[in-house]
């Protein structure tokens, strides 16, 4: 189950010009991102959102310490 997450997600610069030359065409149509896309959290921000979800619910953030995605879940 996705959890949503409220828009707009604020993208740092470096992270906003990877993101728009390789992800950017990911987007929805009207350019929404998927309500399971959280951007940029923690690690423990995602722990405390997904710490009361029904099991199986997930969220996608970026990375802390490298360009990349990480997948947190419950």
């Amino acid at each position: 189950h996705p959890l949503p997450v409220p828009l707009p997600i604020p993208l740092p610069d470096p992270f906003l010009l990877w993101f728009e030359q390789t992800q950017a065409h990911r987007l929805g149509p009207e350019g929404e991102l998927p309500s399971w896309f959280h951007g940029f959290i923690s690690r423990r921000e995602a722990e405390e959102l997904l710490q009361d979800q029904p099991l199986g619910c997930f969220l996608v953030r970026f990375s802390e310490s490298t360009v990349g995605f990480v997948l947190s879940y419950r």
